[in-house]
């Protein structure tokens, strides 16, 4: 059932997720030190009496952290595992490529960097102005997890170590003491707005359940391969006769009919050539980003609940069932690393009202595109080291 989404389609659900993380990979206001001179504004934030500032150090370090998040999901989608992430390289001729009429993908890149740094700097002045800051146990946390990176086996106790690392980023240790300082930081704020007893937003479970049942279908299929998905010994894919292919097609008939005339759907499911029809004996509850060919989220979601339906796609005919769906806390979004979708959806809302609340802070910003465009998206470096400072 799976497709390999185009990049395109790839990139804007990436870019989703990386927005979401930028709430927890947070960092503004930054002061060197261990002797890195601190960059110049990168961005500017004014409010009341207050004005935080985001460096052009920290600007490069996500501009870096970015790409790599951004080719490491490329290096894993084309067949590369995550062990072999760490020794792959840049691939500078990628940032050229057209994203769409007009933007490359390091634009984009650039843009996320960017979305990234004003998200950092809004959860600071949310912080200042609502009066929030880190307890002393949580900055002593912080200092022992920075301690254990420092004592693992990479940098053997050795800050100087640690520091040449780093200063690939544009960055030094308390530069980084700082960075994990806000994304404790970012929990605070988090925590302000959710927390069960005495958060300011209340996420209810009428709330989960009408964006449930307004973004999600659950369906079940019988699936009949119009081709075998396999190759010669030239490595060409191979293809059915033209008897055998008429003789799926006929099966799909046969299969419909004895639907239409009442057979018991699930009592067929096992003629099913998606080995998920019968692993997932509920069926596939999708939503609209679903990584499905989009003939059968299409109809998923055209289809009304109880109707039967063949779709045609590359892999061959489906046949459709729709049905009602099922409790979100009792069914899980495979393709979202096994969560339930009560869990996806709570996820989706506290995003939303994280991005409501933050938004009159970033509309404040002031960009100081001179020290961003010094950095250019061609030649800086992708470092990968930066997956194994946390």
């Amino acid at each position: 059932m799976y497709k390999n989404k185009k990049i395109k389609k790839f990139l804007l659900r990436l870019l989703n997720v990386l927005i979401l993380c930028s709430v927890i990979f947070s960092c503004v206001n930054i002061m060197s030190s261990c002797g890195t001179k601190e960059g110049n504004p990168a961005m500017t934030l004014a409010y009341g009496k207050n004005t935080t500032v985001f460096s052009s150090n920290i600007y490069s370090y996500y501009l870096s952290y970015t790409k790599t998040m951004m080719l490491a999901n490329i290096y894993m989608s084309i067949g590369y595992g995550a062990e072999d992430i760490p020794g792959m390289g840049d691939w500078p001729d990628y940032w050229a490529n057209e994203y769409m009429e007009g933007v490359t993908y390091g634009d984009i890149a650039k843009m996320q960097a960017e979305d990234t740094a004003k998200q950092l700097l809004a959860i600071a002045a949310y912080c200042k102005e609502h009066d929030l800051a880190l307890s002393k146990e949580q900055i002593s946390d912080i200092d022992n997890a920075i301690k254990d990176v420092i004592k693992s086996d990479k940098y053997k106790n050795s800050k100087s170590a640690f520091n040449s690392v780093l200063i690939r980023f544009n960055i030094d240790d308390g530069i980084y003491k700082e960075i994990k300082k806000y994304e404790s930081l970012s929990g605070v704020f988090g925590k302000d707005l959710f927390d069960q007893a005495n958060g300011k937003r209340k996420i209810t479970e009428d709330m989960i359940d009408s964006v449930y049942q307004q973004m999600c279908a659950r369906v079940k299929h019988i699936l009949i391969l119009y081709s075998p998905g396999t190759r010669d010994a030239e490595n060409n894919p191979e293809e059915y006769s033209e008897e055998e292919l008429a003789e799926r097609k006929a099966r799909v008939e046969d299969l419909y009919d004895r639907i239409i005339a009442g057979e018991n759907f699930d009592d067929l499911l096992s003629e099913s050539e998606d080995p998920g029809s019968l692993a997932y004996p509920d069926g596939y509850t999708i939503s609209e980003e679903t990584s499905f060919v989009p003939e059968f989220i299409d109809a998923a979601f055209d289809m009304k609940i109880g109707d039967v339906r063949k779709v045609e796609s590359s892999y061959g005919m489906h046949i459709m069932k729709k049905y009602a769906l099922l409790p979100s806390d009792q069914v899980v979004d495979f393709i979202d690393a096994g969560d339930t979708w009560r869990n996806v959806v709570n996820k989706q809302l506290q995003t939303y009202i994280m991005n409501e609340e933050l938004k009159p802070y970033i509309e404040k910003i002031e960009m100081h595109k001179d020290e961003t465009d010094l950095f250019d998206i061609a030649t800086s470096s992708v470092m990968f080291d930066c997956l194994e400072l946390w």
